[in-house]
């Protein structure tokens, strides 16, 4: 699994250089999950409505109705 996310320039020194390991998003409604079909490279891209965890996990819940797809450029 790979997350992505933006980082400021006055947080990305501390976010890379170890004096603040971790980071801390809000959802803005533009923030999406790409699920890609490990056969045909197919993604599916969709709005995350959600994200929490339970037992060591990361539960992801997104808007599936306006799912953006494209093929993945990566592969």
């Amino acid at each position: 699994m790979i997350i992505k996310v933006r980082s400021t320039p006055e947080n990305w020194e501390k976010e890379t250089d170890g004096r603040k390991p971790n980071t801390v998003r809000k959802l803005d409604g533009k923030d999406t999950v790409q699920i890609i079909n490990t056969l045909t490279g197919e993604i599916s891209e969709n709005f995350i409505t959600d994200i929490t965890t339970h037992d060591g996990r990361i539960i992801i819940s997104y808007e599936k109705e306006g799912s953006i797809k494209k093929e993945d450029s990566d592969g």
